[in-house]
C-alpha cells in the first residue's frame, strides 16, 4: 500500500552549482522566472543574513550576488563544502548527527529566545565537517510564525517517517535514540510534553494550520500528505510517554 498521496513537486526556483576554473563547486546559484519563486528567495537571503549575523559571518562572504526583482530573481550563495546526509540514510549513519542539529540550533537560535524558525530544520539541510555542524542551508521557509518546537520535532522526527513510509527496520536502540532526542528538545525548550507524545499528528496539524509559509511547496510536505494511518504507525514507535 502506498501511504504517500502523490504529490506535485514542481517549484518555480533552480539551483545549480557553479564551478571554478580547476573544476570544483565554488557558488550554488539559485533562480526563478516565476512571481511565486520570489518570496522563497527573498526567505532566503533573510534567513541567510540573520543565520550569518548570529555566527559572526561577514554577510557577504555567504551572500556573493543577489538580484530580486518584481518577477525573476538571481541569488548566488557561497559553496560550503562539507559532508550531508540524505532523508533515507541508514539510522547507524543519520542517529549520530542528532546531537550536534540539537547542539547548533540551541547555539544558533537561542539568542532570540527561540522565536524564530528554520523552516525545514531537516538533517538533510546541514552540511556537517566530522561531528558538527558546518553550515545550516535552505532557508527559504525562514520564519517567525511556527510555534516553539517545531525545527527540532520536526528534525529527529522525519527520518522515522520515512523510514517506515520505506519498511526500513529499526532497532529497538534506534527508536529509543529517537525518542531521546525528542525528550531532550522538550527539555530545552519547555514546550507541552504532549507534543512528543504523537510528535507526527502534531507536525501535520501544524502544516495544516500554517500553510502559506510553505505556499506552492505544500504538496511536498511529508506530514501533511501522509495517509493518517502511516502518521498512527509512527506515532505508536516514535512518540514519548510522558508521565
Amino acid at each position: 500500500m502506498n501511504l504517500i498521496r502523490n504529490a506535485s513537486h514542481y517549484s518555480h526556483q533552480h539551483t545549480y552549482l557553479d564551478e571554478d576554473a580547476n573544476g570544483d563547486y565554488c557558488a550554488v546559484r539559485k533562480l526563478t522566472f516565476h512571481p511565486k519563486g520570489i518570496t522563497p528567495l527573498l526567505n532566503e537571503v533573510n534567513g541567510l543574513r540573520w543565520y550569518m549575523q548570529q555566527r559572526g559571518i561577514d554577510v557577504n562572504k555567504g551572500i556573493l550576488k543577489e538580484d530580486i526583482r518584481e518577477k525573476t530573481g538571481m541569488l548566488i550563495l557561497r559553496y560550503v563544502p562539507g559532508e550531508t546526509i540524505k532523508i533515507l540514510d541508514s539510522p547507524n549513519k543519520t542517529i549520530p548527527r542528532f546531537a550536534s542539529i540539537l547542539e547548533h540550533y540551541n547555539t544558533i537560535f537561542k539568542n532570540c529566545q527561540f522565536t524564530i524558525s528554520h523552516g525545514d530544520y531537516s538533517v538533510a539541510n546541514h552540511i556537517f565537517n566530522g561531528a558538527n555542524v558546518e553550515w545550516l542551508v535552505d532557508w527559504e521557509h525562514f520564519n517567525s510564525d511556527l510555534p516553539l518546537g517545531y525545527d527540532l520535532v520536526s528534525a529527529f522526527t522525519q527520518p522515522f517517517l520515512f523510514w517506515l513510509l520505506h519498511k526500513r527496520w529499526l532497532s529497538r536502540k534506534t527508536i529509543e535514540e529517537g525518542k531521546y532526542f525528542l525528550l531532550q528538545s522538550q527539555k530545552l525548550l519547555d514546550f507541552d510534553q504532549k507534543i512528543i507524545e504523537r510528535p507526527g499528528e502534531w507536525l501535520r496539524k501544524v502544516g495544516i494550520e500554517q500553510q502559506k509559509l510553505w505556499g506552492s511547496q505544500l504538496k511536498k510536505m511529508p506530514f501533511i500528505n501522509c495517509y493518517p494511518s502511516l502518521i498512527e504507525h509512527l506515532d505508536r514507535v516514535l512518540g514519548v510517554r510522558t508521565p
